[in-house]
């Protein structure tokens, strides 16, 4: 995304994005780029005619007839959870693929690394 903006600026190009940030998430807008800094770009908004700044990682370019990629991944809603031992459950198994170890009792849950024979790193 972000090559297309810089792209943009030199060519003033105006883009067709979907941007899942602001008043109204996931609506389309036409952004005439104007700067990039971080994972910002300051654009004019041709609907408003102002320049606003938009987050780079909250918006896609919208092509007719494509499905968002970015609304997928902004729709997930997490099931009710009502105790720790079904957070614990929820959890668990995502986060050991990314190598943590989980513990929980009725009160807690904490998440360790582990030393390469398993054992469990203990909290300083």
């Amino acid at each position: 995304m972000k090559n297309k903006l810089k792209e943009a600026i030199e060519s003033g190009e105006i883009l067709r994005i979907r941007y899942f940030g602001g008043s109204s998430p996931g609506s389309e807008r036409e952004i005439s780029p104007v700067s990039i800094f971080d994972d910002n770009v300051r654009a004019l908004c041709i609907e408003t005619g102002t320049v606003k700044t938009f987050c780079i990682s909250k918006m896609e370019v919208a092509i007719p007839g494509e499905p968002s990629k970015l609304s997928i991944k902004q729709s997930f809603n997490p099931p009710e959870l009502i105790d720790i031992y079904e957070i614990a459950n929820y959890l668990s198994e995502s986060l050991e693929a990314l190598d943590w170890f989980v513990q929980y009792t009725d009160t807690s849950l904490t998440l360790h690394t582990t030393f390469k024979n398993g054992k469990i790193k203990k909290l300083r």
